[in-house]
Parts: structure tokens; C-alpha cells; sequence
């Protein structure tokens, strides 16, 4: 045992052995910068092909905090066609 004894640990950290989320580290995806890129990709072509605004009369935002910051109702969003260029 490592570590303090208010974290006592089985093996000491390295860079290999700690845990590193979001692919990061000795097993990174592959595919995460396309799909990054593929996610940038879509939502430039919603904002330029549409606007974007809240319903009318909706209620203020209010975030509720639990596991994550999460809205506390449903956000009711209404998508308008741009006009051509």
C-alpha cells in the first residue's frame, strides 16, 4: 500500500496506470478527432441554415443542479429557414 492513509492506494499513479477521461492515455479512440470534427461539421450547418429562438411565451431558463447542471423544463426551441443568399 501507498499513499496517504486517508487515500491509501494499491500502486502508486503514473501516467499509465491513472485514469485519464475523455480519450486521453494508452487507450485513446481512434476515431475521436473525426468525430469531433464530424460534430462541428453538423451543427455549422444547422446554424447556417437556420435561426434558432425559444417558443414564444416561454418560460424564463432555470437550471437545476443534480448529478450535472441540467434546465429545469423542457426548452421548446423553434427552428426558422434562413433565406437563400
Amino acid at each position: 500500500m501507498t499513499g496517504s492513509p486517508a487515500l491509501p492506494s494499491a500502486i502508486k499513479p503514473t501516467f499509465k496506470s491513472s485514469f485519464r477521461p475523455f480519450d486521453e492515455g494508452a487507450r485513446v479512440c481512434p476515431g475521436s478527432e473525426l468525430a469531433k470534427i464530424e460534430n462541428l461539421v453538423i451543427l455549422s450547418s444547422i446554424l447556417r441554415k437556420f435561426e434558432i429562438s425559444l417558443e414564444r411565451d416561454h418560460p424564463p431558463l432555470k437550471l437545476v443542479t443534480q448529478l450535472a447542471q441540467a434546465p429545469g423544463s423542457d426548452i421548446k426551441l423553434l427552428f426558422k429557414p434562413r433565406m437563400a443568399l
